[in-house]
């Protein structure tokens, strides 16, 4: 979602006026929901802004930080499609990009030679090493804003939220 889209919800009053003709229509949780989307588009955007310095984009980080925290032993494409949480065809351009810029190379595995390893090179681990701490620590200065209660509050009811979605339309 671009920034475009994110000033385009609708108000409090376009709401307000939408329930008149639509009766299911509940301002609240739509204020919630929409506030909600903004912020997660603002904070994707302030990730992708920081990444795109390191010629980077959040696909690239996942997997780097993946093989970074395998420390060295490798994994399968299909292992890190997962832990990423995209396609196998998804994957295979990310590497692809990664092996490029010499942050991760492909190995046989030793069993089984059709089968490819991804290990993350030392030129990958030097980045990794570079990229994160600014990034976890602009996260923690973010996150320093709101007191632990609410923290502790805020996963909650995130977790609330993720758990309900499945049963969105059925």
């Amino acid at each position: 979602m671009d920034n475009q889209q994110l000033h385009t919800f609708p108000n409090h009053q376009d709401l307000v006026d939408l329930q008149k003709r639509i009766p299911q229509l509940d301002v609240p949780s739509m204020e919630i929901i929409f506030i909600l989307l903004k912020t997660v588009g603002e904070l994707s955007n302030a990730f992708h802004t920081y990444l795109s310095d390191y010629g980077l984009s959040q696909g690239k980080m996942k997997i780097l930080l993946q093989l970074y925290k395998d420390s060295g032993k490798g994994l399968l494409p299909s292992e890190l499609a997962i832990c990423s949480g995209v396609t196998r065809g998804t994957i295979t351009g990310l590497i692809d990009g990664l092996e490029k810029d010499g942050y991760v190379e492909r190995i046989h595995h030793k069993n089984d030679r059709r089968m490819v390893m991804v290990k993350i090179t030392s030129l990958g681990a030097e980045l990794t090493e570079k990229v994160l701490p600014k990034h976890f620590l602009d996260v923690k200065k973010l996150i320093d804003h709101i007191s632990v209660p609410e923290q502790e509050s805020l996963m909650n009811i995130l977790r609330k939220l993720l758990a309900e979605i499945p049963t969105m339309h059925s």
